[in-house]
């Protein structure tokens, strides 16, 4: 299964693991990005282990970690699923009320 980002997610991504290091150390940041790379690699193998939303959207907390992920499946089920796009990497305390994952 492939799993890519979104440009949103990618720069969310990135703008929290930099606040990461910023904030809390370089070691912290680095056990961080390892438990959200292993988390991916975990969703690329079992996409479905998240919470689905409305628009075949899903919802998904990075364990351990206070990460939030929201990603579609692509094509969407029941075909199987050969995408996992990852819409928006979110703080678990961020108001995500207001995205908008198909406005790119």
């Amino acid at each position: 299964m492939t799993l890519v980002f979104t440009p949103t997610a990618e720069a969310q991504f990135d703008h929290q693991i930099a606040y990461s290091r910023a904030r809390h150390g370089e070691m912290t940041a680095t056990k961080t990005l390892a438990r959200v790379e292993t988390f991916l690699a975990t969703l690329a193998l079992r996409p479905r282990i998240g919470t689905r939303l409305d628009n075949n959207l899903y919802e998904s907390s990075v364990p351990s970690t206070p990460f939030v992920i929201l990603y579609r499946l692509e094509p969407p089920p029941p075909a199987p699923t050969a995408v996992v796009c990852v819409l928006g990497f979110f703080h678990g305390a961020q108001d995500r009320s207001d995205f908008a994952p198909d406005v790119e």
